[in-house]
């Protein structure tokens, strides 16, 4: 498996990845809440480049997985780095999230990053483990953050300074 950074390229991959990956595909996309092709991720990864890397998990010619991060864009958040994961479901359990965790965490060092955040639904267990086992943890809950299927789900920010570790 290699990991690399994303190009405009990659984005038909990616989006098939996305619309894969748990988190999206249950919440976001079944909804219909989002207009997710090609075209656009296209333009998101070009437009953003100054301020967003995606990382990409390739085996074989195809991507597997991904880890964005998006960092501040003024001076006083530049440390700062958002992420959001996702790996298809034929390659879950095998790694590929902790390689690209283990990945943008050099990265992040090596371009000046210091505090790394995320937020993930309380129920996605999968998710808590693997953010848990690469160092991340809870800094709070934010209470019924999503409504699905009728229910309220929280969601809670996890955190990691990359200094630290």
């Amino acid at each position: 498996m290699d990991i690399r950074i994303a190009t405009a390229d990659d984005a038909a991959q990616l989006v098939e990845v996305i619309k894969n990956a748990d988190a999206y595909d249950s919440v976001v996309f079944q909804l219909g809440e989002i207009d997710l092709n090609e075209a656009r991720i296209a333009k998101w990864i070009t437009d953003n480049k100054d301020s967003m890397t995606i990382f990409v998990a390739e085996e074989a010619g195809d991507i597997i997985g991904y880890l964005q991060v998006k960092r501040g864009v003024i001076h006083s958040t530049k440390h700062c780095g958002t992420i959001a994961v996702g790996v298809h479901s034929k390659a879950r359990s095998s790694g590929v999230g902790t390689k690209l965790f283990e990945h943008m965490h050099a990265w992040s060092r090596d371009n000046g990053l210091h505090r790394l955040e995320l937020m993930v639904l309380t129920n996605n267990v999968k998710a808590i483990f693997l953010f848990r086992k690469m160092g991340y943890t809870i800094e709070g809950t934010k209470q019924d953050a999503m409504l699905i299927d009728g229910r309220y789900i929280d969601e809670y920010y996890m955190t990691r300074f990359i200094d630290e570790q």
